[in-house]
């Protein structure tokens, strides 16, 4: 019977030890790959740059609230407008909204950091077909503009589909006025991304970058590795001069990627010092924004 109850205690402190464990978040890296290590101050640049270009980006759409009750114009049914503004806010703190920007995102990103070997491979196919019709156009140009934008239409489709403020326009458009859907869409898209940003996005800024900013030590130690293998591939076995001068080029490319690791990691911590303060101040801005273009909505009901 003793035995019993000590092996109960045993795991009820496992199991409590468990739960204090801190999950792990998936920006935080630890990697030994000096190729994946070589490409951590980018990730880093990119996380910070992200974080700087939320702000501004909402900040810029909140800043076309009050000229919205401008942009629509009667005969329209304003109670349908201010659900359509409700709505959209909603959407944005929707968990599948979330999910669905977090995708669109990544695949973003993609296409930026892969955009010209992508383009240079599109449009080497669609030069070749061009001239083996006798055409000779420059295909490049059009099919980097037309990538950009499909991707840009697509994503902001998929956004769309996720908020259900559209299903309200889309349901309404005769009592909203055919001219005023572009207006409303707009108004839907912005603030539902800005929602987004807002108390989802930003909240949780602060705890990724330094998730990020967490991997940089292990980078670090890789890329140093990586730079010491080479130092001691050069002294080891008789190497011809071709081999030693591709050796010393790794070696500086591998030196250059910790100086910019320094300056990316030293750049996002100061960008993380006053986060928390920020992303505060754009939540009260926010819900002032809002507030205001609720009330120039209000102004245009008609009383009951």
């Amino acid at each position: 019977m003793r035995n019993l109850t000590t092996l109960v205690l045993l795991i009820g402190l496992a199991a409590a030890g468990c739960e204090q464990q801190e999950a792990k978040s998936p920006n935080e890296v630890s990697t030994e790959q000096a190729g994946f290590a070589a490409r951590y101050p980018e990730r880093i640049e990119r996380e910070s740059k992200d974080v700087r270009g939320y702000d501004a980006t909402v900040r810029e759409k909140m800043s076309t609230f009050e000229q919205v009750p401008t942009k629509i114009t009667d005969p329209t049914d304003w109670a349908i407008v201010e659900q359509v503004v409700e709505k959209s806010d909603a959407a944005g703190r929707d968990e599948g909204y979330a999910a669905e920007m977090r995708d669109l995102k990544a695949a973003r990103d993609f296409f930026e950091q892969e955009k010209e070997p992508l383009v240079k491979k599109v449009g080497g196919s669609v030069q070749y077909a061009a001239k083996q019709k006798g055409c000779d156009v420059d295909a490049w140009g059009a099919v980097s503009t037309s990538l950009k934008d499909g991707i840009d239409d697509r994503i902001r489709e998929r956004l769309r589909d996720s908020n259900d403020a559209f299903i309200l326009i889309e349901r309404h458009e005769e009592q909203l006025g055919k001219k005023n859907v572009p207006a409303l869409e707009t108004v839907a898209d912005d603030v539902a991304i800005s929602s987004y940003v807002v108390h989802v996005e930003m909240p949780e800024a602060k705890a990724d970058l330094e998730a990020t900013l967490a991997g940089a030590a292990s980078a670090r130690s890789a890329i140093q590795r990586s730079i010491d293998e080479e130092k001691e591939y050069q002294t080891t076995g008789k190497r011809s001069a071709g081999e030693l001068k591709g050796s010393e080029g790794r070696i500086k490319e591998l030196e250059e990627k910790l100086k910019k690791l320094d300056e990316a990691e030293a750049e996002a911590k100061k960008n993380v010092e006053d986060l928390e303060q920020r992303v505060q101040q754009l939540q009260t801005d926010y819900d002032a924004a809002l507030s205001k273009l609720k009330e120039a909505i209000a102004a245009k009901k008609k009383p009951e």
